[in-house]
């Protein structure tokens, strides 16, 4: 299960409830959503982390800015493609994301 940094929670005041992964601001709304999907026949999972965004910004401070990167391989099942492995060869399968953000508020 993925979830918020301690120190984050921390410094939001953020609670969990009754062993739930989601955690809840000081005034019981829920503050993150933490989830994972796996389907019945899935190879993979999926993870999602939801941060309410002004939750996000009331940590940031004028000098922090968030950063993200996400970098994951996309691996071909062999049947997929034939023995010369030319889908390996651009690197097409490396999917690269990244992306710079600050609230707009500042």
């Amino acid at each position: 299960m993925s979830v918020l940094a301690p120190a984050l929670c921390e410094k939001l005041a953020l609670q969990n409830r009754r062993g739930e992964w989601d955690l809840y601001d000081q005034h019981g709304r829920p503050a993150t959503i933490c989830r994972n999907f796996k389907g019945e026949h899935d190879s993979f999972n999926s993870h999602l982390l939801y941060l309410r965004e002004e939750l996000a910004a009331e940590y940031l401070s004028p000098d922090r800015e968030l950063l993200w990167f996400v970098w994951g391989e996309r691996n071909f099942h062999y049947k997929s493609f034939d023995s010369n492995r030319d889908a390996f060869s651009g690197h097409s399968h490396i999917h690269r994301y990244s992306h710079r953000w600050a609230p707009t508020s500042r």
